[in-house]
């Protein structure tokens, strides 16, 4: 019995390609070909090893998850994390929107799709990046609050889900195409409230 044919692209370079593509067009604005298109990878390649666009998605969303967001926010969650690895969070975000490519956050840009709004499935992955960031905040303003810079009747859970409404906030605002300059305001506004 013959061998089947060899695989001939990188799983993770296409799924890196595909998640861009759903990245800057969105599930709905996103086609089969422009998958093709932005992997380099045939149709029947594509198709046999991510399935149909959703199943695709799907891949792409916990790819972002697992590795953007995850390496995005690893520093909030180092053993003595605090106030100044949130601050440099959002400024990595401030940076990052700078850029000619910038097109906010895939998983919050996925919010406003129909396909979102019918699937629990991906709700659910989305609801996983958003606790993601929830516990890194968590986890660096507990140490914050351990070691003196903040007021020891601060409810972190309260801050931590402020955070939260600001890093959503601004990359609703990053994929909306808001003036820069009101998108850096509005961060730094909530940045130099941190110990209130």
């Amino acid at each position: 019995m013959g061998q089947g044919r060899k695989q001939e692209f990188n799983e993770k370079e296409a799924l890196y390609g595909m998640m861009r593509v759903f990245w800057k067009k969105g599930y709905d604005g996103t086609s089969y070909d422009d998958l093709v298109e932005g992997t380099g990878v045939s149709r029947a390649g594509l198709y046999k090893c991510f399935g149909d666009k959703r199943s695709a998605f799907m891949r792409c969303l916990d790819y972002y998850v697992n590795t953007v967001v995850r390496d995005f926010t690893a520093p909030m969650r180092e053993l003595n994390a605090g106030l100044q690895e949130i601050r440099d969070y959002f400024s990595s975000i401030m940076n990052a929107m700078t850029k000619k490519d910038a097109y906010g956050c895939l998983a919050v840009n996925s919010v406003g799709e129909k396909i979102t709004d019918e699937n629990k499935d991906i709700r659910d992955k989305i609801y996983g990046m958003h606790k993601l960031l929830k516990v890194s905040f968590v986890h660096a303003l507990k140490n914050a609050q351990k070691n003196g810079e903040l007021a020891k009747g601060l409810n972190i859970e309260a801050k931590a889900h402020h955070l939260l409404g600001t890093a959503v906030g601004a990359a609703t605002m990053i994929r909306g195409g808001i003036n820069k300059e009101w998108i850096k305001n509005f961060i730094t506004l909530s940045t130099e409230r941190l110990t209130e």
